[in-house]
C-alpha cells in the first residue's frame, strides 16, 4: 500500500518518465483505475476504510486520530463494520501477514493478521519495544541507537524534505521489503498468502 499514489506515477498508465515494472505487471494482469476518488484522503481514515470496507461515516474515523462513534453505535470497529479484511482472508484459508505502517488506534490494535511486523515511524525510545523496526534497528545496528526519530522529525519539520541519517539499507522501507520477501518465501501451493506492506 502506498500513500497518495496517483495513477500517473505508473509507466503502464501513461508515465513515460518512470520505470515501474512490477506495478506495470499488476496493471496488465489485474484492474487499474485512472479516475478514482478517496472518500477520506487522510492516512488513518483511509486505512480504516480499506481494512473494513466501510466508509468514514461508519468507521467514524475522519482524521489521523481515534474513531468517534455516535450514540448508539458500538465502540469496537469490528462490531460496527464486520471483521477486518485480514481476518476474513484468514478464515478463507489464506496465510496473512502485515508489514509496516498500520496507523491504528490504539497503536497495537489487532487488525486480523496472523503475522505482523510494525514500523509505525513515530516511536520514541521508551516505546521501541512496540515497534518491530525500531527494535530491530536498536538490536542489529546499535551505532544508530541514539536516534530518537530515525525516519525524520515528526514535528513542524515533518512537512519539510529531510535526509535520513541512516544508510538506505537500514531504512524502514528496506526493512519492510526484507520482511515481505521472507513472508512470501514461506508461501506454498497448499495455502495462498494475503499480504499488506506499507
Amino acid at each position: 500500500m502506498t500513500d497518495q499514489q496517483r495513477f500517473d506515477t505508473i509507466a503502464a498508465l501513461g508515465n513515460s518518465h518512470i520505470y515501474t515494472p512490477n506495478l506495470d505487471r499488476l496493471v496488465r494482469r489485474g484492474i487499474a483505475f485512472s479516475n478514482a476518488y478517496a472518500t477520506c484522503p487522510v492516512c488513518v481514515a483511509a486505512r480504516y476504510t480499506i481494512r473494513t470496507g466501510c466508509d468514514a461515516a461508519t468507521t467514524r474515523v475522519f482524521s489521523n486520530a481515534k474513531a468517534d462513534p455516535v450514540a448508539g453505535q458500538a465502540k469496537e470497529m469490528e462490531a460496527r463494520c464486520g471483521p477486518y479484511l485480514a481476518r476474513v482472508m484468514s478464515h478463507l484459508g489464506y496465510r496473512t501477514f502485515g508489514i509496516g505502517k498500520f496507523h491504528t488506534y490504539p497503536w497495537d490494535e489487532d487488525v486480523g493478521y496472523e503475522t505482523m511486523w510494525r514500523s509505525e515511524e513515530t516511536y520514541h525510545p521508551p516505546a521501541r519495544e512496540g515497534d518491530d523496526y525500531g527494535s530491530w534497528l536498536a538490536r542489529e545496528h546499535p551505532a544508530f541507537d541514539f536516534l530518537e526519530q530515525p525516519m525524520g522529525e515528526r514535528s513542524e519539520m515533518y512537512y519539510l524534505p529531510q535526509r535520513s541519517p541512516l544508510p538506505a539499507e537500514l531504512g524502514a522501507e528496506w526493512w519492510a521489503a526484507g520482511r515481505a520477501v521472507e513472508e512470501i518465501a514461506k508461501s506454498n501451493d497448499s495455502r495462498p498468502f494475503f499480504g499488506f506492506v506499507s
